[in-house]
């Protein structure tokens, strides 16, 4: 990325590295022994409280992370203008807005404009970090919203998955993967998971890997990367988008795979080494959940969002 100055420099990639290692802090917290020990906290997927618009991408990864009972958060003047008052003394965190714009230096023949990038950086608080009044009306407040939402939540992801049209079909045995030369997703049989949100996780997990395919988002390699490192940032890829689909669809308590505990070294040394490997990962991932989210009709869509505001 270019920088305007070494001050923008400073700023931007001292933001990115806030997020990197408080990813890193969580990846760090899972081990051989303790392979389903949860990467982020489970209050919910991170939403804005103002907008109830779920945060995507790195915001929702790094969001995530955060240990809150409620993943409920806006900006101070957000909050201040909704009623609420921040707790003095409280840190704020760190997120970002990726807009892309017109160059206007920079015209075509055709009469439109260049394109290019701009970050924009904006400080959230969480719910909890306003003051006991506050927060007390606030979860009063969503508290009876919320309890006048009733889903099946079972239903939901059996429409979800099969609004994907990605051909999936079960085999016997204890594997599952998505064959790129079939453009095919293969479970094991249902029965043999322990829990049905264990089964929807890994699904989830594999379809995600099936959006790389061309007739989706047409995932390609980072050539910068050998094969082990492709072959890692993929999982990575893929173990987001499963937990950020689960999270959309309102699972909240997902666990990683057991074989990805293999890979977490390699994606600790390469976010140690690189504050913007897990944005690349997180942008990918979005990109795949978004593809699949895309393929819903208009009133699942509206069904998904009231799941996300649970």
């Amino acid at each position: 990325m270019k920088y305007k100055s070494d001050k923008q420099k400073d700023f931007i990639e001292g933001k990115r590295k806030t997020i990197t290692d408080a990813i890193i802090t969580q990846l760090e917290t899972v081990s051989g022994d303790d392979w389903k020990k949860s990467w982020f906290s489970r209050g919910g997927i991170p939403l804005n409280a103002i907008t109830k618009k779920a945060y995507k991408g790195i915001n929702w990864l790094y969001l995530s992370t955060l240990n809150y009972k409620y993943s409920h958060f806006a900006g101070y003047k957000q909050w201040t203008e909704a009623g609420y008052e921040v707790a003095k003394g409280v840190k704020s965190h760190p997120v970002v807005l990726a807009q892309q714009l017109d160059n206007k230096k920079k015209p075509k023949a055709n009469g439109t404009f260049e394109k290019f990038w701009m970050q924009k950086w904006f400080n959230v608080f969480n719910c909890q970090q306003l003051t006991d009044e506050s927060f007390e009306r606030y979860t009063n407040k969503i508290t009876k919203e919320n309890s006048k939402v009733i889903l099946e939540r079972d239903d939901l992801v059996e429409n979800f998955i099969s609004n994907c049209k990605i051909n999936t079909s079960f085999v016997d045995g204890d594997r599952c993967c998505y064959i790129p030369s079939l453009d095919k997703v293969e479970m094991q049989p249902i029965e043999t998971f322990e829990s049905i949100t264990a089964y929807y996780s890994v699904l989830m997990h594999e379809y995600t890997h099936a959006t790389k395919s061309k007739e989706r988002v047409n995932r390609l390699p980072n050539d910068k990367h050998n094969a082990r490192e492709r072959y890692a940032f993929e999982e990575l890829v893929a173990e987001l988008g499963a937990v950020y689909t689960m999270q959309t669809l309102g699972f909240y308590n997902v666990e990683p795979r057991e074989d990805h505990v293999q890979y977490i070294k390699s994606w600790l040394q390469a976010l140690k080494n690189d504050t913007d490997y897990i944005f690349q990962a997180s942008t990918q991932s979005n990109k795949a959940v978004s593809w699949m989210l895309d393929q819903q009709p208009k009133d699942m869509q509206e069904l998904v969002k009231k799941v996300q505001s649970i």
